[in-house]
């Protein structure tokens, strides 16, 4: 039997690396579903709810790193300020503490650390086949419009993050491999504290 350590910070954030790669199983995703047209083509269309939920699971995950580390700051005997520094001197802590909380509390914010409301909007899906050791590669559509390949594939699902004019201010990949190296650079700065 494993015993969950929730205090330990490493496992917590690795376990979140881990829980934001998109899962599929006998290669279909439960995120994206093919499609075929009256003319047999095949195209792929996201699955909206799911994916939303992913993508709200995985925000409030790593913004729920905010608590933990401010426990940790003060177990360590530093004024958890720190972290809120931290949050207010970077721009993807701040878009993503405010997408959790337009999440928790609706929109608008009452106070909104980015300086506006940021909007979730799905932006694009990419799909990348990579190849298998053998140099034989191949991709195969079935009528039913699964895809096999000899190497695998990743699946990549977009959201852009607008202001309130439309305009697009990041990409939320970008935002969340930000605040990952963020949470990891604090977290190595609170570890090397005795």
């Amino acid at each position: 039997m494993i015993n969950m350590n929730y205090n330990d910070i490493s496992t917590r954030l690795a376990r979140l690396k881990e829980a934001l790669t998109i899962e599929e199983r006998d290669g279909e995703s439960k995120l994206m579903k093919t499609v075929r047209d009256k003319a047999g083509t095949v195209s792929f269309a996201p699955q909206m709810l799911p994916l939303l939920n992913k993508v709200h699971s995985d925000i409030s995950a790593l913004a729920n790193m905010k608590d933990h580390l401010k426990k940790l700051a003060k177990q360590k005997g530093i004024a958890q300020s720190i972290v809120e520094e931290k949050i207010n001197s970077n721009q993807e802590l701040q878009l993503l503490i405010d997408l959790n909380n337009i999440e928790k509390h609706g929109t608008p914010l009452n106070k909104s650390r980015s300086g506006f409301n940021p909007i979730l909007k799905y932006h694009s899906i990419s799909m990348t086949i990579k190849g298998s050791s053998s140099g034989n590669n191949y991709i195969t559509l079935n009528s039913s419009g699964q895809i096999s390949t000899t190497g695998s594939k990743e699946l990549k699902f977009e959201f852009g993050i607008y202001n309130e004019f439309g305009e697009l201010v990041n990409l939320l990949s970008k935002v969340i491999a930000k605040c990952v190296n963020e949470w990891s650079k604090i977290i190595e700065e609170l570890s090397k504290i005795e």
